[in-house]
This record gives C-alpha cells, structure tokens and sequence, in this order.
C-alpha cells in the first residue's frame, strides 16, 4: 500500500500538466524564465514608489495684522481647497502666542478648553500645519495691554499626479509574486519527488 501512494505521488509531482511551462533550454530562455518574475516585482514596486510621489502647489496667500486684547480672540480662516499651510510671523511680542486650529481643534477647544500642542510665539515664529485651518486664536496672556501682531499664511494644495500608476504596480507585483511562490512550491516537490524515488529505489 505504502509504494503505491509513493509511486501515485512520484506521477502525480513530476508530470507537467502543460507542457507549455516546462523550462526553456537554451541559455537566454533560462535567463529569461530566471528574471521575468523578479523583473515584475521590480516594476511593480518601482510604479507603487511613484505612485506616491506629490506636488505642492501656492493656492493663495493672507497676512493676518492687528491688535490683540488680553486673553483669547478667535479670527475666522476664510480658505478651502487646500491641505498644508504655513505660518509666519513678522511681529509677535513675547507675550502673545497664536495657535492654528482645524475644524475638529476649534471644536474640542470651544467644548473643552484643549489646545494643540502646537503654537506660533517670539521664539518660534514660523510653523506649519497639513491640514486645512479653519480659526487663528491669539492668546495674549498679558492681562492689561494689548498687543499687536502681523502675521503671513501661505496655503498649499498637495496632490498625488501619478497616483493612477499604482493599480498596475499592485498588479505586476502581485503577478510577480504569484509566479515566484509557484516556482519555489514546484522545485520543492520536484526535490520531494526525487527524495521519494531513492527511497522507493532502496
């Protein structure tokens, strides 16, 4: 019984099915049969790099200046269509500190009080948030004089122009995998089948 199964293994692992795929003989065939599949791994993963390769474009610009009272004041950023801004200012008294809030920032400070850790302040005057910005607040912690401020957004559109490369750079890398887990599950049987047939042999 147990050289039967071993004799039904060795016919079922070493017959190709289609012969079509055997191995090409010749020198360049090989080499070509050898590299094909790691060829479209690299493809792949060369259009999935790509892919994620942005640019940024200036949507626009606003200078923000005046005179902040004690405590916060919250100015409106009246901007969209766009994903990063930066921050800088040209006038900033050490007591004022500005805090560029999202639209989920300016709900959690409006209902608990929390601000981002980041801010603009006299020691550091520049910053940059990648996310729309919907408020400025100004928080002048100096509790009887005013202070004035002036401060420059840029705001920058970041898009993915080859973004549409990535599906077939998915599909070659998938592919290419595919083909190399086939090739190393078929050289193990074959290896397996040989093992079989010097056991069977003995």
């Amino acid at each position: 019984m147990r050289e039967t199964l071993i004799d039904w293994f060795l016919v079922t692992a070493t017959t190709p099915t289609r012969p079509v795929q055997e191995r090409p003989t010749s020198r360049w065939g090989r080499a070509i049969w050898t590299l094909a599949p790691l060829s479209l791994v690299v493809v792949g993963v060369a259009l999935l790099l790509v892919a994620t390769l942005t640019e940024t474009d200036m949507v626009g610009q606003e200078l923000f200046e005046g005179t902040a009272p004690s405590g916060d004041t919250l100015i409106p950023v009246n901007r969209t269509g766009y994903g990063l801004a930066t921050f800088e200012v040209s006038v900033l008294p050490c007591p004022l500190l500005v805090y560029p809030l999202s639209e989920a920032e300016y709900d959690v400070f409006t209902e608990t009080g929390t601000l981002p850790s980041l801010s603009l302040n006299c020691d550091s005057p520049t910053g940059s948030v990648g996310r729309p910005v919907s408020h400025l607040l100004l928080r002048n912690l100096d509790p009887t004089e005013s202070m004035s401020y002036a401060l420059q957004v840029e705001f920058y559109r970041v898009t993915q122009p080859m973004a549409w490369v990535g599906l077939p750079g998915a599909v070659l890398l998938l592919a290419g995998t595919i083909i190399i887990i086939l090739r190393m599950l078929h050289r193990g049987l074959e290896r397996l089948a040989g093992e079989l047939e010097l056991e069977r042999r003995r």
